[in-house]
């Protein structure tokens, strides 16, 4: 990837030949571009509408051809279609986004673009405003946009990608539907999103409606604000969290030593906590998740994971409950959507500041858990450290009496007694939504992961290898699950689910055992 630092000092030739040389076909056309799409990761290039090109640091990815700012989308039309349904479009459009909260104008784009914003300019576009009232909104608008030497406005807030004019804005939606053989809304967001900063998936959903040949009813739903909505709202805080194992830097150790994360987020409140793990030995992973639950407030109602395979993650769970003497919940929704964004949220936090967090742990914390705690979630509708540290009434007993209620109701064949601890199985039948996308709601979940090439996996799913400490064997601790009882095997998948259903042998794992998956294998 290209060095962003270098982007400014590129001339206009350099930019084109590097271009040639990463591989990027060089535009033979002034108006459009193709977005490369191999695996290695190319240079961007926008042209403003004088044809001056600016580089963007971020990878393009994806098939679509992009327009250039300032065209009319009726230039890339190659059929007829209802052109006055269009300029209506154009019109609702343009007067729905300008209502947006984080969403510039057109009046406020240009004293940004001519460097006229002042106190007194913003008070002049809004007669409600006093020179003194506009201040903080002028401080905010400094720090957040900025003009680059070719004229385009960019946004620190949104990875400092390109904000379009607001009276583009549709042009450049539907000019890319049209060059795309109508492509559909979600290839047209994911193409642009990774351009422009204020061109959100509602409202490529909202604008290509006023497509005659897509719609060709020509009925326009109603433009209402969208509104993020917390969909894990009905649950407590706590009551379903789910841990994954993360790689965040890849054949790189944090500090020199710890080369993944366990990585754990709250269902309802999107809190967040990160620990480091040195090895991804059977015992290791024992020790941090121990620690981890642990310290927890209160016990999760249930834990789930889409990195860890089920066998593993219920020989883990097992062993903590026998030794501690806890009752620990397996939850089987296994939310997929939700579990990869939480993951590709933090990586890219870590990733934005890789030298920093490859030198000090407690960068990672920084970046990647206190920042996003304390910030506000779009997805959760508040911050996330204080929803989970917020009152409900008597949320103790309500947690004592839904697990003693899921209990009583469990099958017996959901519920293994580890010791004098306990692990039950979910089984309702209780559905729940998976929709979680980006908490920015943009760009930041178009970038395909390992899940979503392979279903069944989420960071690889990392194997465990269960080799048993031999200390811990001299020491007489040779169960590795404790005094493990059935009541009956419980049904996960149809895979083995205890220890005694394994052709491991109770006592002593074998040394040579190893769990592969995915080609990756854990020595535990």
């Amino acid at each position: 990837m290209t060095d962003s630092s270098k982007s400014k000092d590129k001339t206009k030739d350099d930019t084109i030949d590097n271009s040639q040389d990463a591989g990027n076909p060089k535009p033979t056309d002034a108006e459009t571009f193709s977005l490369k799409t191999t695996n290695m990761e190319t240079e961007r290039v926008i042209r403003n509408q004088t044809g001056d090109i600016v580089i963007e640091p971020f990878s393009a990815k994806g098939t679509y051809r992009v327009p250039l700012m300032g065209y009319k989308c009726t230039k890339y039309i190659t059929e007829r279609l209802n052109e006055e349904l269009l300029r209506r479009g154009e019109r609702e459009i343009m007067n729905y986004q300008c209502n947006l909260n984080g969403h510039l104008n057109e009046e406020t784009y240009e004293l940004i673009r001519t460097n006229d914003l002042t106190p007194v300019t913003i008070a002049a576009l809004n007669p409600k405003l006093t020179r003194l009232a506009a201040e903080p909104k002028f401080i905010f608008l400094k720090r957040r946009y900025y003009l680059d030497y070719n004229g385009l406005i960019h946004d620190h807030l949104r990875n400092d990608r390109v904000v379009c004019e607001p009276v583009f804005v549709f042009d450049m939606i539907m000019g890319c539907h049209f060059m795309n053989d109508h492509g559909t809304y979600n290839g047209v967001f994911q193409s642009l999103a990774d351009f422009y900063s204020n061109i959100t998936r509602d409202l490529v959903n909202k604008a290509i409606q006023y497509c005659s040949i897509c719609n060709p009813e020509q009925k326009i739903q109603r433009l209402e604000k969208f509104k993020h909505r917390n969909i894990y709202k009905t649950l407590m805080p706590l009551e379903r969290i789910h841990i994954e194992l993360v790689e965040p830097f890849k054949d790189q150790k944090i500090e020199g030593k710890y080369s993944h994360i366990l990585y754990a987020r709250d269902y309802h409140s999107r809190f967040v906590w990160a620990y480091p793990v040195k090895g991804l030995k059977f015992n290791k992973i024992v020790s941090v998740m121990s620690g981890f639950l642990l310290s927890l407030m209160r016990q999760p109602i249930f834990i789930e994971t889409t990195s860890i395979p089920e066998n593993d993650m219920f020989d883990i769970c097992e062993k903590i409950a026998s030794k501690f003497q806890m009752k620990i919940g397996l939850g089987t929704k296994r939310m997929k959507g939700f579990h990869s964004a939480g993951v590709r949220q933090f990586k890219r936090r870590l990733n934005f500041h890789e030298a920093e967090c490859l030198k000090d742990w407690n960068m990672c914390l920084k970046y990647g858990v206190m920042e996003h705690n304390r910030s506000f979630s779009d997805r959760a509708g508040a911050t996330p450290s204080d929803i989970i540290c917020s009152e409900i009434h008597e949320i103790g007993q309500k947690f004592k009496d839904k697990v003693e209620q899921i209990l009583e109701d469990s099958e017996s064949q959901s519920v293994v007694k580890a010791g004098e601890g306990l692990i039950y199985i979910e089984v309702s039948d209780e559905k729940l939504l998976d929709m979680e996308e980006s908490e920015d709601e943009a760009p930041q979940e178009e970038e395909p992961t390992e899940m979503e090439q392979d279903p069944e996996t989420l960071t690889g799913m990392i194997p465990i290898n269960t080799i048993e400490n031999e200390n811990e064997i001299e020491n007489g601790d040779t169960n590795i699950s404790g005094d493990t009882t059935m009541v009956q095997t419980p049904i996960l998948s149809n895979k083995r689910t205890s220890t005694q259903n394994s052709t491991i042998p109770e006592k002593k794992r074998s040394k040579k055992n190893e769990i592969k998956s995915e080609g990756v294998s854990m020595e535990i």
